[in-house]
């Protein structure tokens, strides 16, 4: 579960609570100018610039994502769990 802390009117901070763990992990956020805090920027730069900050999804990434949409939307009509690897 994530749950966001504000500063002055901006999200400065997330916490991310974790199974198993007693205390929230605090992750402080870098916000920059321009739109979405200047995530936009970043991931610019990440997709078509010379800078690459090795934090972008990979292809297995976004097959995982895809598969457990597929997933939760197929539990939610036949009212059972889904495995999402009995989906490949």
């Amino acid at each position: 579960m994530l749950r966001r802390k504000r500063t002055g009117g901006e999200f400065s901070s997330v916490e991310v609570f974790r199974f198993e763990q007693e205390k929230p992990e605090q992750i402080d956020l870098k916000l920059e100018s321009g739109t979405h805090g200047g995530a936009d920027n970043r991931l610019f730069e990440d997709l078509f610039g010379t800078e690459k900050s090795g934090r972008l999804a990979t292809l297995d990434d976004g097959i995982q994502a895809v598969l457990t949409g597929i997933a939760v939307n197929e539990s939610l009509t036949n009212g059972k769990e889904v495995h999402v690897q009995s989906l490949l």
